[in-house]
């Protein structure tokens, strides 16, 4: 995460370990991270992916900026799995925003 922060990569973390930050844990084998898929964002996905030495012969920019992705890195329980869609959030909500601020430490924590 320190890579797309460094880079402006818009993204949230979801699934396990986002449930774990609202003290909803549960067993996961992977990191789930949703990545903007727009040109702009995919341009930051890749240079962020890059310079942390992900395997992206199989990836280009054009394929993070499409949803319905899945693009994954390593292996369970190590693994991370990048997505351009998700469908159980209305990412961009407001209070979607109010989550990953709280989460970050710039916020207080949702009602």
């Amino acid at each position: 995460m320190s890579e797309f922060n460094a880079r402006g990569v818009e993204y949230l973390v979801v699934g396990a370990y986002a449930l774990a930050a609202h003290g909803r844990v549960r067993a996961t084998g992977d990191l789930d991270v949703w990545v903007r898929p727009d040109a702009a964002n995919a341009k930051r996905v890749m240079a962020a992916l890059t310079a942390f030495g992900a395997p992206l012969q199989d990836a280009d920019e054009d394929d993070f900026s499409r949803p319905g992705l899945v693009f994954q890195i390593g292996i369970a329980p190590l693994r991370i799995d990048i997505l351009t869609s998700i469908d159980a959030v209305a990412v961009g909500r407001a209070q979607d925003l109010a989550d990953l601020e709280w989460l970050e430490g710039s916020a207080k924590k949702p009602e």
